[in-house]
């Protein structure tokens, strides 16, 4: 059961607010055609093959039909393959051909100002600028391409600060990054830039309070957390300055960062990619370029990047966390397991620590899990204790059967979060299904529900804690609400079953519990489900403590 998800966000506290993705080349419609390398390189891409989907589309440049696309088919996929080098010699054969197509014109324009070219790259940049789509994006890469001239066009905010910070205009970047973060929504490298600069004015008290009203309450930015701890040794910042393929990159990785949240992660590779092009030492863009692959099933590649993220990297944590999870996913967990141990012998870091407790709750070891958390809480001062440590060592707790002290790890987390939904949820359906405080306890579960609406193991909470309650109405509508947005979990179909069982949905009920024992893998509760198939459950009256919570 996965009680925890992680929580080192690799960068943006808000992302710019238009950027545009790729769209996945083949969701093209397919046509008829005899050409065997056309078929093959749809079968390729279909099948998460971009190496041979980039071989084939490519052999189709100048010979297939235009509108089949194959040419930024053919740099789309070498960029998902991480072949920058092929990529760019097939976006130059395309545009020979007469592609312009914005994969293309991207690709071309990065390989310019990769090797100095920055007239060059502008002129590729431009073609974009047509594109509303693009059109923010070409500017902000325009504008770093032409820096040593100054602010060339209307580049974002984000973008223009920067671009005065990175040309040691300090005074007016500072002004900029003033103006930039009065508001609420603020980008991760922004805040870096701005931080240093107070830093290096002697300022570090305004620095850390600028970090600290920066990151929202419940997440890590790992690049800020390894800053704020450099300030509060009271150690100065330096500014480091962006070059203008640093500059380029960071925009390139931006939009790629949007483009990865907002679409599941594969529409961003191309962009990212292009972002390790232009700066390869871009650890962020490693980690996500690295958790696309990992999703679209290529662990042992993903698991190689992930690798390649040094330990003095402020993602250096997060990286070897993502390993052991990637090994854990392809069904090798004492592989995970030696993984996390050897990264937190090899290096202690409270990160390292917490993502081992996380490894074995995930396998239901909750003894040693409590055991690593324990170490972790009694070694650090009170008011640095993380409040993931006090949260999973009471889930731990909880699995265990020891629920007062659970609770008050729970209710310590709590403290410590005010309003995490993740907090929420577990400590009000763990005193729901208790029978203990019942109308705090679905108020907290509700909270969360508000905060994460498209969370199916908060609707399944809510639902659960109602089914406890005794209303098996409302529960139905909420168990119902949790299968629409994950059809293939086991307990909440078990649980919908349940629900429908007691409001005399029998048919459905079994229906609902095939499909879970379908999908459970753990034998005692395959035994629970099966024995409901053959003999129903007890029907249970509505419960008068319903009224403790109308």
């Amino acid at each position: 059961m996965r009680f925890f998800r992680r929580l080192a966000a690799i960068l943006c506290l808000a992302l710019l607010t238009a950027c545009a993705s790729f769209p996945a080349p083949y969701a093209y419609a397919p046509v008829a055609t005899d050409e065997g390398d056309y078929l093959v390189a749809r079968y390729a891409a279909l099948n998460n093959d971009p190496d041979e989907a980039s071989l084939r589309y490519g052999k189709l440049i100048g010979a297939a039909p235009s509108q089949l696309g194959v040419a930024e088919r053919a740099v789309y996929f070498a960029l998902s393959d991480r072949d920058f080098t092929r990529a760019e010699a097939l976006a130059f054969r395309a545009y020979t051909q007469g592609a312009r197509a914005p994969v293309v014109m991207l690709t071309l324009g990065t390989g310019e100002l990769r090797n100095g070219r920055k007239v060059a790259a502008v002129q590729h940049f431009r073609t974009l600028e047509s594109d509303a789509a693009w059109r923010s994006l070409a500017t902000d890469l325009i504008a770093w391409s032409d820096m040593k001239n100054g602010i060339t066009g209307t580049p974002s905010a984000p973008a223009r600060a920067l671009i005065l910070f990175s040309s040691n205009d300090d005074a007016a970047a500072l002004e900029a990054f003033q103006r930039l973060h009065a508001a609420p929504s603020r980008l991760a490298p922004t805040v870096k830039a701005h931080a240093e600069l107070l830093s290096a004015s002697g300022d570090n008290k305004a620095a850390r309070a600028l970090i600290a009203n920066a990151t929202a309450p419940g997440t890590i930015n790992s690049e800020l957390a390894a800053l704020d701890r450099t300030l509060a040794l009271g150690a100065k910042l330096k500014p480091r300055r962006y070059t203008a393929k640093q500059g380029a990159a960071l925009s390139l990785f931006l939009a790629g960062a949007q483009s990865a949240y907002a679409n599941a992660g594969q529409t961003s590779v191309p962009l990212l990619t292009l972002t390790l092009a232009l700066d390869p030492k871009r650890d962020d863009a490693k980690f996500l370029l690295a958790e696309s692959w990992q999703s679209s099933e290529r662990s042992k590649q993903a698991r190689a990047l992930f690798a390649s993220i040094p330990a003095r990297s402020p993602h250096y944590a997060a990286a070897r966390s993502a390993m052991a999870h990637s090994l854990l996913k392809d069904g090798d967990a004492d592989a995970a397991l030696k993984l996390a141990s050897q990264s937190l012998a090899a290096q202690p870091d409270a990160t390292l620590t917490l993502d081992l407790a996380e490894l074995h709750l995930e396998l239901e070891q909750f003894a040693q899990a409590e055991m690593v958390l324990d170490g972790l809480i009694q070694q650090s001062p009170p008011a640095s204790v993380d409040w993931r440590a006090y949260f999973m060592r009471g889930a731990a707790r909880e699995q265990q059967g020891n629920w007062i002290a659970a609770r008050t790890d729970l209710e310590t987390a709590l403290k410590l979060s005010p309003g995490h939904p993740m907090i929420l949820n577990y400590l009000g359906y763990a005193q729901a299904d208790r029978g203990e405080n019942l109308a705090g306890a679905l108020s907290m579960i509700e909270d969360a529900v508000k905060q994460v609406p498209q969370s199916a193991a908060y609707a399944d909470s809510l639902g659960w804690a109602h089914y406890k309650l005794g209303d098996f109405d409302k529960a139905t509508t909420h168990l119902e609400r949790a299968v629409s947005l994950n059809a293939a979990d086991a307990v909440l179909n078990d649980h919908l079953g349940d629900a429908y069982w007691q409001t005399g949905r029998q048919i459905e009920a079994r229906f609902q519990w095939q499909k879970a024992l379908k999908a459970e893998t753990d034998e005692t509760r395959r035994a629970a489900i099966d024995a409901k198939l053959k003999s129903g459950l007890p029907r249970l009256s509505t419960s008068p403590s319903r009224a403790a919570v109308n």
